[in-house]
């Protein structure tokens, strides 16, 4: 991922979770609907275990804990650069204790995905299945 996403040229939107978190269980479907409708041949759409990538998580500013409330987070990157957080960070929320309830209104506004360039109904259906 971090070649391909932080270094690359594409736009991706990243949704990290852990499987034993129920609030990343409960995001997880709403993601899925939102990537298959909003994926292109220009905005890519992808998973990572924060669990399984702790060290890497933490390079984000991601606690990759399943006690704290920071997860799930779904991040949009633009050529390597976060673009936008879901939730935003708050200032001096070290330990990410707040209210994690993702909709996919919120993930559509927030990541500014209405009217993403490039997208097509049949591109979107294929992308979906690389998730």
């Amino acid at each position: 991922m971090k070649d391909r996403v932080l270094r690359g040229e594409e736009d991706w939107v990243v949704f990290f979770y852990t499987e034993n978190h129920v609030n990343s269980t409960a995001t997880a479907p709403v993601f899925v609907e939102v990537a298959y409708k909003y994926s292109s041949e220009v905005l890519y759409f992808g998973v990572m275990d924060a669990c399984l990538w702790q060290s890497f998580c933490r390079e984000l500013k991601l606690k990759p804990n399943t006690w704290g409330n920071q997860l799930p987070v779904v991040v949009r990157y633009t050529r390597g650069k976060e673009q936008a957080r879901l939730p935003a960070p708050r200032l001096g929320d070290d330990l990410g204790l707040r209210f994690n309830h993702i909709t996919r209104k919120d993930m559509v506004k927030k990541l500014t995905l209405e009217g993403a360039p490039g997208s097509s109904r049949r591109v979107q259906k294929d992308m979906v299945k690389k998730l």
